[in-house]
């Protein structure tokens, strides 16, 4: 297991950092985050909520090879996609707010084709994006704490309109499912 701890005044490029360094920027505090075969981890504090990410078991997910890179670089993709996209979104919920997400199941959108090498993923809805996920909202309200927890399973079904959103960027889908899923449980504790 490897731990580090990343503040923001570091004049570390992200280059020479390379996943873990970016997941640093942009966000109000530090990042703590560790890594081992069973899970990894990722905490950081945005302006509205702190923010905590597990990722359990991440050797069994369904799918998470990325077009031309290894399972473990497409892992590290996925976690400094994810936060980025969790941090701008948990800025939306009340300040003072602690948001824990543990991802259980990750399946990327689209195939891979055998024989074809591994740099063209398919993406459609014949291959949809799931993500499951357990998650814990704790929200100060008048001098109490309001909890909220629930296991999510995020889907696309359907051709997904992305609006602000690219489909030519990496985890275009997934972003979206997830940045969706937030502002819903944001609005609904507002």
């Amino acid at each position: 297991m490897t731990k580090a701890t990343f503040p923001l005044t570091s004049q570390r490029s992200a280059l020479a950092w390379g996943a873990l360094a970016a997941l640093a920027l942009g966000c109000g505090g530090c990042i703590t985050s560790s890594t081992s075969s069973s899970s990894s981890h990722a905490s950081t504090e945005t302006s509205g909520a702190q923010l905590t990410t597990d990722y359990l078991a991440p050797d069994a997910y369904a799918d998470i090879r990325l077009s031309g890179r290894t399972p473990g670089d497409s892992l590290d993709v996925i976690e400094s996609t994810f936060t980025r996209v969790l941090e701008q979104q948990a800025r939306r919920l009340p300040t003072g707010s602690t948001l824990t997400i543990k991802f259980t199941e990750i399946d990327l959108a689209g195939w891979i084709p055998p024989g074809r090498g591994n740099d063209l993923r398919i993406i459609s809805s014949a291959y949809p994006a799931r993500l499951e996920l357990d998650y814990t909202l704790s929200v100060p309200k008048g001098g109490t704490t309001v909890n909220q927890a629930d296991h999510v399973q995020l889907s696309t079904f359907s051709d997904l309109t992305f609006g602000d959103t690219s489909r030519n960027q990496p985890l275009a889908v997934e972003s979206k499912l997830l940045k969706d899923w937030l502002r819903g449980v944001a609005l609904k504790v507002q």
